[in-house]
């Protein structure tokens, strides 16, 4: 039997880029068709609505609540308009180092230049010890990359295989490590230039980001995970993002969501400290209403699924 239980939803982008490795992009017809069905067959609350609701004991059951993690530029450009339009209200979490810079978050510049490779490339590539060979061959005349390859399945050529060997090396990298490594990549590669829609915001996107319906919250500054920082620079990490999102957005935010999920019980006390209300995890599963962590709150990563398909999946939802 279907049940009803009130949940968080996680979107990343409203986009259709050419390479989606990770499933973080959802497009804005798809996406359109999510809100009406939402709309219609749930109760659509604002996170901070959502988290009075809990607190008081007054949650519906068939409440959701909408989130945004990283700061694209289609958070703003595309999304925001569609959740304007339906009436609906989301929070938006920020990077706040990414916002302004002028390249992709670097899991997407990898894939653009790992997997959208079209010449060969030989070479082995040392990251913090580790040596990785890189052996591409060259693309078929008529070939292309598998645009619909995730990393939550096999990968079946040499391209995929490498660009998770060196996502899992760069990602384990300090995120000062991890900038040089990219750079010497990119010297590597030479990739050609990206479109504007797959960069984070700028500083006067960010600006006009805020709204009656829309929130904004931290989501660290550097996008790392924050249980393999030391206890203060884990705390600069999170107190420095609120005071960013303030200072760009305009805003204190009263919510925080961990990058990459990553969280334990010191990191959960930097939080509360730091002066966010609540925070998400990535955990999948359904708001259990008579027992919560406000600092630990679970989302449901949303793919590309029609409206039918989402109430669907809602409706199996285990707390």
């Amino acid at each position: 039997m279907p049940r009803v239980n009130p949940a968080i939803l996680m979107y990343h982008r409203i986009a259709d880029p050419p390479l989606d490795p990770w499933g973080l992009s959802v497009s804005p017809d798809v996406f359109r068709d999510q809100l009406e069905v939402l709309s219609k067959e749930r109760q659509v609350l604002s996170m901070d609505a959502m988290v009075d609701h809990l607190l008081h004991g007054s949650l519906p059951k068939d409440a959701v609540a909408i989130t945004f993690d990283d700061g694209y530029v289609d958070n703003l450009l595309v999304a925001k308009p569609l959740l304007e339009a339906a009436g609906i209200p989301a929070t938006i979490f920020l990077s706040t180092a990414s916002i302004g810079q002028t390249e992709e978050f670097w899991w997407d510049l990898l894939a653009r230049m790992i997997v959208l490779l079209r010449g060969s490339m030989g070479c082995r590539f040392v990251i913090s010890g580790q040596c990785i060979v890189i052996d591409l061959p060259a693309l078929e005349e008529n070939g292309a990359p598998r645009s619909d390859w995730r990393t939550d399945s096999e990968p079946q050529n040499a391209r995929e295989r490498t660009y998770l060997a060196l996502w899992s090396a760069l990602q384990r990298c300090r995120p000062e490590q991890r900038e040089e490594h990219m750079s010497e990549l990119q010297a590597l590669f030479a990739p050609s230039m990206p479109s504007p829609n797959d960069f984070p915001m700028s500083q006067e996107q960010a600006r006009r980001l805020p709204s009656d319906l829309i929130s904004v919250g931290g989501h660290s500054r550097r996008h790392h995970p924050l249980t393999t920082f030391p206890p203060e620079l884990r705390r600069l990490e999170i107190e420095g993002c609120r005071r960013d999102c303030a200072r760009i957005a305009g805003v204190l935010p009263t919510g925080f969501a961990y990058p990459h999920g990553d969280r334990d019980a010191d990191t959960i006390t930097l939080v509360r400290e730091a002066g966010y209300n609540w925070a998400c995890s990535t955990q999948h599963r359904a708001i259990n209403r008579l027992s919560f962590d406000l600092y630990d709150l679970p989302r449901i990563a949303v793919g590309q699924w029609s409206g039918a398909e989402m109430l669907w999946r809602l409706e199996r939802l285990r707390t």
